[in-house]
């Protein structure tokens, strides 16, 4: 069941992240620096009105995650408030793929957009 991640999750998304990051060949010996600078990011941002993380969790285990950001821009014609958002973040560990978990996050982090009055994700 996919629910939001809560200050208690911190290290978790943390760990999460590094793995992505890892995946995707982006840290170059600054595990440390990112580390620290990611564990900043979850912790001012986990209760921020302007974002939102979504987490799944497999036997107690956080094993997939996702976020989205909400932001303003100049207003366009079917966008007056100019409310938007931007998934971001999305990451499940590898021994957990091919069971949607990805999915039910991202599912999950559109109707949350939604219903916050976004048009545009």
């Amino acid at each position: 069941m996919v629910e939001k991640a809560v200050l208690e999750n911190v290290q978790d998304l943390v760990n999460l992240r590094i793995l992505l990051m890892k995946e995707l060949g982006e840290l170059n010996g600054n595990e440390e620096l990112f580390q620290k600078a990611t564990e900043e990011y979850f912790t001012a941002n986990i209760n921020n009105p302007n974002s939102y993380t979504a987490i799944l969790k497999v036997d107690g285990e956080i094993v997939s995650a996702g976020s989205i950001v909400f932001f303003i821009r100049p207003p366009l014609p079917g966008n007056l408030q100019g409310k938007e958002a931007y998934v971001m973040n999305m990451y499940t560990a590898f021994d957990h793929r091919k069971h949607g978990y990805s999915s039910a996050i991202l599912k999950h982090l559109m109707q949350y957009g939604q219903k916050s009055g976004v048009n545009r994700i």
